[in-house]
């Protein structure tokens, strides 16, 4: 019991090393699951009310020599996404969020496909965020797709742009397009991307 509560010392005086002082040492504490053997904790936002737990984990030094690893003390934690979301319309804060690619790759039927997914895996493998269209959406819906997430440009794949080895780059702010060899294509959407 000794050492137990000498680690849990050791705990608290690592959070305040890091500036951590607003903490209450609550011994009720329980933890839902059984694998825990050390130091539990949570981390609570109370104007949630009695759901206000926003983080949770501790310490469990067998769980993963449990499911056939190494014996390997380790601490883990999660949050609840759902919790963080209501926290933080509550503290009226609102994330900046970024969009979820730059180029919005749109194939205009089925038989483009594969070219269009690898003109989309060219763009990845150049370090540029691409999204594929996989819904055959007509091209006005997959364009507006296109804009919901964000993207600065649209790739559009047709059969003359296959036959010419070729893709039709859009601005979707400016509404331009440019129709352009697939090896200039990476250089062209970082020079777009960039101004």
């Amino acid at each position: 019991m000794g050492e137990a509560i000498s680690r849990f010392q050791a705990v608290l005086d690592a959070l305040t090393w890091f500036g951590v002082r607003d903490y209450v040492v609550d011994m009720s504490i329980v933890r839902g699951l059984e694998y825990y053997t050390g130091t539990v904790f949570e981390i609570d936002f109370p104007p949630l009310g009695a759901q206000k737990q926003v983080c949770g984990g501790g310490r469990y030094d067998r769980l993963i020599e449990e499911f056939g690893g190494p014996s390997l003390p380790a601490v883990g934690f999660a949050f609840g996404i759902d919790r963080l979301v209501l926290a933080m319309e509550l503290s009226g804060v609102s994330p900046e969020l970024a969009p979820r690619c730059d180029v919005y790759v749109v194939p205009v039927s089925p038989e483009v496909l594969a070219y269009a997914a690898q003109v989309a895996e060219l763009l990845r493998s150049e370090g540029i965020r691409a999204e594929l269209e996989l819904a055959r959406r007509r091209l006005r819906d997959a364009l507006s797709m296109a804009d919901r997430l964000g993207a600065r440009l649209a790739v559009i794949i047709g059969p003359r742009e296959v036959e010419q080895g070729q893709a039709t780059l859009r601005d979707m702010a400016r509404r331009e397009q440019v129709s352009l060899p697939l090896a200039d294509l990476p250089g062209e959407v970082r020079k777009r991307l960039a101004a």
